[in-house]
């Protein structure tokens, strides 16, 4: 070796790279001035031969090797240096051009960063992850990852054999993260984090920031997401204000599938979405399952990425072309955010630079024992900032209409999912999160600033007060959430014995006297509806499960709060319009689905139609209960009142509900007089029913019952939802 060069040469820190422990390559790396020369140093493993390519002076220099692992040096006077090359020629005679990632020296940016740590970079996702980009006219990719207690971090792939020793990244001036801009990577390609951690031997991670990862999350790829496909769809689709339908359907992709094993691409399947949710006339869909989570078998997804999609969606461009297929017909997208917990599988975020990075520092709070997921350290201002930049990103970048949140127990109680009976508390000696709760109330006053579009809706199971109020009066800041007493009551109700039904009203009645409290949408979807999954414990003859299916439906409907609802494929053999294309061996069994399906479609079209069923669903003047102290007779009857917002009309709705199986013609109490004429009803021949129904008009008579001064004369189906529109004039 040349004396020269040798006598500059730092062994110790050479060592280091050699060895993949350092943190500083770019401190040896790369061309450094050494005196009057340029000294130009890097690591090739595995190569006998390099030469520095001189693109100014269309010369190769041959550099010395340093070391038999193949790290090369040499000198050269700095006005040929230019942006050189290396010509590299393997063992095995392989010869090949390689850039020089070192030749590039990017900085995270100094602001970015700080916000980042202060918890308050609302768009984090431009500064971590991998974005393709151009440096000094080359084009690349540049890798950003937070690792703060790594000693080492270095990008593997293909592109350099996966070897962890050619890709070392650099430490950032505050020491919090690790950078690197490699030139020639592409959108497409697979990469990984391998990571040197200060106690133990080294790992590979998945990128916490990727915008695409393969199926089981192992690696992440690179993706192209610009601000072109940004602006596909700029406009989201809001439902849900007060005074305004708002009807969800939750579908799952399989749920589109006409087999088992068709693999449909994601444009059939957005057409075959887009015709189902409009034939049924749903305001929007709830897609499951879209950030990329590991299906497990206690039915809780394990989350291994909240930028990512899931790979079943397609890849970054495929799903926003997805949604935004969905946008051009008017229908919103909403999907799940579970910041309740996330996947302990080795390349997700547990334990991610060899120490508790995204979970908790103390052990023993770490996983939730009920289900294995790992728990969020919601007082780290990073952490915090890492999920609610996801929220923005799926909002702003991938155009998602609105969250549901799952799981919020597991981020409000500290004692969340123990099995052990050991319990933690807070500074005030009670179990309750305060920075779990800090962070939704910061998230959804975020959301409400810069996306007010945006629906927030809380999927909670605990006893949590004021969810949507504003964080600022001691709320959470939702738009709304899940009533699932609703659905636990009317379910349970309709799953006993007629009988027993006599003692059991107040399941029906008392639901209201909470419902004004907080914002309301009213699920009857996978998790909660026994009717739908359970459908043949439901008493009574066939016809009578049809009816209360239906009256579930009807109930779900008229009841006020915005609806959610999932159909199953497994009521009926296949009471679904996803599956019409499907061969169906007996004709009854093509009637009665198609009899379901039209039900279905006819009653939420009709909600969307009459204002009294949502325009005043958070005031106490749009509902008034009308008979709810007979329950001895298996009925009950309300009003509904509204206005058409472009009308200025004032619509007033009397909905009667006949929970038994008995056919009847009774007198039924009036609130007030006028003529009532039906204008829907569940138990028509169209919807399989046998069409007692009431088609004159009825006026209300001066005949008392149900405690009313007046009454009309009706015709009483079994299990069934007669709708009146009240004429006040007549």
């Amino acid at each position: 070796m040349d004396e020269k060069l040798y006598r500059i040469m730092n062994w110790p820190e050479i060592e280091s790279i050699i060895y993949g422990e350092a943190d500083h390559p770019e401190a040896l790396l790369g061309a450094h001035a050494a005196g009057n020369y340029i000294c130009v140093q890097t690591f090739q493993p595995g190569a006998s031969e390099v030469k520095l390519l001189l693109p100014a002076t269309q010369t190769m220099v041959p550099m010395e090797k340093a070391d038999e692992d193949g790290y090369f040096a040499v000198l050269i006077a700095p006005e040929k240096l230019g942006e050189y090359r290396f010509e590299v020629t393997m063992e095995d005679g392989i010869r090949e051009v390689r850039e020089d990632p070192y030749r590039f020296r990017p900085e995270p940016d100094e602001e970015r960063l700080n916000r980042f740590h202060a918890g308050v970079n609302k768009t984090i996702y431009e500064l971590f992850g991998a974005h393709l980009t151009e440096l000094n006219g080359t084009k690349g990719c540049l890798f950003t990852v937070w690792a703060p207690n790594a000693l080492r971090v270095s990008v593997i792939g293909e592109f350099n054999h996966f070897d962890g020793r050619m890709a070392q990244m650099i430490r950032s001036k505050d020491g919090s993260c690790f950078s690197l801009f490699i030139p020639g990577i592409r959108a497409g390609m697979e990469y990984q984090y391998e990571i040197l951690p200060k106690h133990g031997a080294k790992f590979v991670k998945a990128d916490p920031y990727a915008f695409q990862q393969n199926g089981d999350g192992t690696c992440s790829i690179v993706s192209e997401v610009t601000e072109e496909l940004a602006d596909l769809d700029a406009s989201h689709i809001y439902g849900g204000a007060s005074g305004r339908p708002m009807n969800v359907c939750e579908v799952r992709l399989s749920d589109l599938f006409l087999t088992a094993d068709e693999q449909p691409e994601n444009t059939t399947l957005a057409k075959r979405l887009i015709s189902y949710a409009k034939e049924l006339h749903y305001t929007h869909v709830l897609l499951p399952g879209l950030m990329n989570c590991l299906d497990t078998l206690h039915h809780t997804p394990d989350m291994i990425s909240y930028y990512a999609p899931s790979g079943q969606f397609g890849d970054v461009t495929e799903v926003r072309e997805f949604i935004s297929l969905l946008h051009q017909e008017g229908i919103g997208v909403l999907t799940e955010f579970r910041a309740g917990g996330f996947s302990a599988v080795w390349q997700g975020l547990s334990m991610f630079d060899g120490s508790p990075l995204y979970e908790p520092k103390e052990e023993a709070r770490r996983v939730n024992q009920s289900d294995g997921l790992v728990f969020f350290d919601f007082t780290s201002r990073e952490v915090r900032n890492y999920l609610t930049g996801a929220i923005l990103y799926w909002s702003k970048i991938m155009g998602i209409d609105g969250f549901v949140f799952r799981n919020l127990g597991a981020i409000l109680y500290l004692d969340f999912g123990r099995t052990d009976g050991r319990a933690f508390y807070n500074i005030y000696g009670e179990t309750v999160n305060l920075e779990g709760v800090e962070f939704l109330q910061h998230l959804n006053a975020v959301m409400a600033q810069r996306e007010p579009g945006i629906l927030r809706i809380a999927d909670d199971t605990t006893l949590w007060q004021n969810v949507t109020q504003p964080g600022i009066d001691g709320g959470l800041g939702f738009d709304m959430k899940y009533d699932h007493p609703f659905a636990d009551h009317i379910v349970r109700y309709l799953h006993s014995d007629f009988y027993l039904r006599s003692s059991m009203g107040n399941l029906l009645t008392d639901d209201i006297l909470y419902h004004y409290t907080d914002e309301f949408i009213l699920p009857l979807t996978h998790a909660k509806v026994g009717a739908f999954e359970e459908y043949q414990s439901l008493p009574g003859d066939e016809t009578e499960k049809l009816g209360a299916l239906k009256l579930l439906l009807g109930w779900q409907m008229t009841y006020p709060g915005r609806k959610i609802r999932r159909l199953q494929a497994s009521v009926l053999q296949d009471l679904s319009a996803l599956h019409k294309e499907e061969p169906v061996s007996e004709e009854d069994d093509v009637a009665l689905m198609d009899s379901f399906t039209t039900y279905i479609s006819e009653l939420n079209g009709f909600y969307l139609a009459h204002p009294a069923l949502y325009a005043l669903d958070s005031e106490e003047e749009g509902f008034t209960w009308v008979d709810f102290l007979h329950p001895e007779n298996g009925r009950l009857s309300f009003l509904r009142k509204g206005k058409n917002e472009i009308t200025g009309e004032e619509e007033l709705l009397f909905v009667v509900c006949n929970f038994t199986p008995t056919m009847s013609i009774k007198h039924i109490g009036v609130p007030m007089a006028g003529t009532y004429r039906e204008i829907f009803h569940s138990d028509l021949v169209r919807y399989g029913g046998v069409g007692f129904t009431n088609t004159s008009p009825k006026k209300a008579l001066a005949k008392k019952a149900d405690g009313y001064p007046n009454s009309i004369k009706c015709n009483i189906a079994p299990l069934s939802i007669a709708i009146f529109k009240i004429d006040l004039q007549k």
